[in-house]
């Protein structure tokens, strides 16, 4: 019998699967229903996977996804508060309150279902080797804000141990850049892709000194480097993107000029 397919992966989705590092463990952050992580497991990208998210609501669909594709024995489902998912199941979820996109009262009812589901979780994750090994080969976290991703490492980058991160910011793109290599990492990889209405950009980052210009952090230093296909492209819509001349502030002002400087150089 053929295997059932799985819901289908948006652009998005598929770029953060191909740019993810094949073999080990991944372990998603802000996972939703999970059906990136389902992906990774069933294109054999990674062996086993750590679903994570603050939700326990979600993570119930998620759960129900894995079962029905027969892909539950190799994933731990964990209700987390971002990366809290790298610790025991007895003890996840003990970071503080996310000070990025979500408001006070989804956060106390996400709250309140988390620790719920935490209790159901620890009897049925706490002696599961992929929870309870080292940290994973890699971290996903996609489809944030800049600012919220940058939240959520800062608050427990040190559970990342060495994996990599492979990281999709909605907004804030250079925030990011900015953050990763003010502790200690390199970007090794960068993508665009369009999908709906807009351009995002997924990063892949190791352990490792990462030192870039202005103009790289808000640019992307591999992207400039390889000026793909969807480069002009990408930068007339950043440019589209900017405030009125009249209303710009100095960083902006700053990508406004090297906005028109690539695009001259087409």
């Amino acid at each position: 019998m053929s295997e059932l397919l799985l819901p289908a992966l948006d652009p998005r989705k598929a770029a953060i699967v191909s740019l993810t590092p094949r073999g080990g463990t991944a372990c998603e952050i802000g996972a939703d229903h999970g059906i990136l992580s389902a992906h990774l497991l069933r294109a054999g990208v990674c062996g086993r996977v750590i679903v994570a998210d603050i939700s326990a609501a979600s993570l119930d669909k998620a759960r129900r996804l894995f079962a029905f594709h027969g892909l539950t024995g190799s994933a731990v489902f964990r209700v987390a508060d971002g990366l809290d998912a790298m610790d025991s199941a007895e003890s996840v979820g003990a970071g503080a309150a996310l000070s990025g996109d979500m408001g006070t009262s989804s956060w106390t009812e996400s709250r309140v279902c988390a620790s719920r589901a935490m209790r159901q979780d620890a009897g049925s994750d706490a002696g599961s080797e992929a929870g309870n090994a080292a940290p994973p080969t890699a971290v996903i976290i996609a489809g944030l804000g800049g600012m919220t991703i940058v939240d959520i490492l800062a608050r427990g980058l040190d559970r990342a141990g060495d994996g990599t991160l492979v990281l999709q910011p909605n907004t804030h793109p250079a925030l990011v850049r900015r953050f990763l290599a003010d502790n200690g990492y390199t970007l090794e990889a960068e993508r665009l892709v369009w999908d709906g209405h807009r351009y995002y950009v997924v990063l892949r980052a190791m352990r490792g000194q990462g030192i870039y210009t202005e103009k790289e952090l808000h640019l992307g230093p591999w992207l400039l480097r390889d000026r793909g296909e969807d480069w002009w492209a990408y930068l007339a819509w950043r440019r589209a993107c900017l405030p009125d001349a009249n209303t710009l502030g100095a960083r902006e002002s700053g990508l406004a000029v090297w906005i028109e400087q690539e695009l001259k150089a087409t």
